[in-house]
């Protein structure tokens, strides 16, 4: 099987397999429910994601898309590890303030944003969209 193109050949696709042509109404609820089933099982390279945070008082937010950290490194390049922790909103690393770079793993570019909307796992995985959409 080919890559789809973008989000709306994986529709018409998903549409054939479950048998209903109209679930445009329902597409982005389909979509969302398969990359959060995703998103909470995934960890591979292409998620693998830099960012450098400044924190103040020990706290910074989280960047939108993170989903579990593989490092955190101080400007000297040393390893902030095992004294940083996540809420659902910040990243913790007590009495710390400056900047951090951090390598995390990041959510899937989701294929809500429009139509043309493509991400690396529907050009390397298509069937894994196909049939969790589907499912």
């Amino acid at each position: 099987m080919t890559a789809f193109q973008n989000a709306i050949d994986l529709r018409l696709a998903v549409s054939d397999i479950v048998g209903k042509r109209p679930i445009a109404d329902v597409w982005p609820v389909l979509v969302t429910l398969c990359e959060s089933e995703l998103n909470g099982r995934l960890r591979t390279r292409h998620q693998v994601t830099e960012a450098t945070l400044t924190f103040d008082d020990g706290v910074c937010p989280i960047p939108a898309d993170y989903l579990e950290m593989i490092e955190a490194r101080d400007v000297h390049g040393c390893e902030v590890h095992p004294r940083y922790s996540a809420d659902d909103f910040n990243l913790i690393i007590p009495g710390f303030n400056g900047e951090v770079t951090i390598r995390y793993y990041a959510k899937l570019p989701s294929l809500t944003k429009g139509g043309n909307a493509c991400n690396w796992l529907l050009r390397h995985y298509p069937k894994v969209y196909l049939y969790g959409v589907a499912l």
